[in-house]
């Protein structure tokens, strides 16, 4: 067995000479080899002899007397630094209409719903195929046992805030009540109150500048798929068609396009995650008891231009297109 070389007479591992941190016992300044020798080579070396000190006292004497180089942080400032000028000249005027990385971004992203964007759509795929996990379903019963016979009456939170400001100027509301001191608590609607308001609803939806207000608020503008649709229409038939954005509702429905040469025909889009075939038959029969023929063209036809333009043709009673290629602008 190999002993400790510090003295301490106990062994150490193959192959070392001296147990962690045994081979710094007793050393000093004074008896330290290496401290000797550092010191020996350092004796008497001052920044003006070294030359060392010298060499690299002389390069930065040459380094700021000359006019091509910038002494960085001395007397630096956005006015006198020329990466800082730059940069500045290269942003002046830039905004997000003129700027070509933005403009690009927003043509890309143009159009884009959750019934075109290729990665919503995969996502909703695999959510629905998706199996709920051990641990979601655990979480769903902790939650359901949590809020189990909760109500605006016996949960505590809500107690509060309704005594807090129960009885207070509500400002909307006036002197606002809150539970069994409510007039209308556990009353439903008399028959009276719902006539009021259906005819309060009638009225308002014949009024041009409601009805306006309403559609403003919902902001409707053609998406990606939308506007292909426009655009076969207008080449298939140029002048018949036109997208509604709103000039035209029935019974607060917007159909998507709507005939505008005397044909009370009616074309739909109908996304395939967010639209159902009942829905679109229920939809369809409202159209036709006032009158309307509805064609509805779904989103996974939209892969085969030539078949959708072929059933336009079709729901018009023209005679359909031989061949297998079209060009939509």
């Amino acid at each position: 067995m190999t002993k400790c070389l510090c003295g301490c007479g106990e062994e150490v591992k193959k192959g070392n000479k001296y147990i962690n941190g045994h081979n710094r016992r007793g050393k000093n300044k004074d008896n330290d080899e290496g401290y000797k020798r550092v010191s020996e080579k350092l004796t008497g070396r001052t920044k003006e002899n070294d030359e060392g000190y010298r060499k690299r006292a002389e390069t930065l004497k040459k380094r700021y007397e000359s006019d091509d180089i910038i002494i960085w942080n001395k007397g630096l400032t956005k006015e006198t630094s020329e990466g800082v000028q730059q940069q500045s000249e290269k942003l002046t005027g830039r905004t997000k209409e003129n700027h070509e990385g933005v403009r690009r971004g927003a043509e890309k992203r143009r159009g884009r719903t959750k019934e075109t964007d290729e990665g919503v759509r995969r996502m909703a795929e695999t959510l629905r195929k998706k199996e709920p996990t051990p641990a979601m379903i655990e979480g769903h019963k902790r939650a359901a046992n949590k809020t189990r016979g909760r109500t605006k009456q016996n949960d505590e939170g809500r107690r509060r805030q309704a005594e807090k400001i129960s009885g207070e100027n509500h400002p909307l509301y006036g002197v606002h009540k809150f539970g069994e001191d409510s007039p209308h608590y556990g009353k439903p609607h008399s028959e009276e109150s719902k006539m009021k308001i259906r005819e309060s609803n009638k009225a308002n939806w014949q009024d041009s500048e409601f009805v306006k207000r309403i559609i403003d608020s919902w902001n409707i503008k053609p998406n990606k798929p939308e506007k292909f649709i426009e655009s076969l229409l207008n080449q298939l038939l140029p002048g018949e068609y036109k997208y509604n954005d709103g000039w035209f509702t029935i019974q607060r429905k917007i159909p998507d396009f709507v005939n505008t040469n005397g044909q009370k025909k009616i074309i739909e889009f109908n996304g395939d995650h967010w639209h159902t075939e009942k829905e679109s038959k229920q939809r369809a029969a409202l159209f036709k008891s006032l009158g309307y023929d509805t064609l509805f063209i779904w989103e996974h036809e939209m892969t085969d231009v030539f078949k959708v333009a072929n059933k336009i043709l079709k729901f018009h009673g023209l005679p359909i297109m031989k061949g297998t290629y079209i060009q939509v602008r």
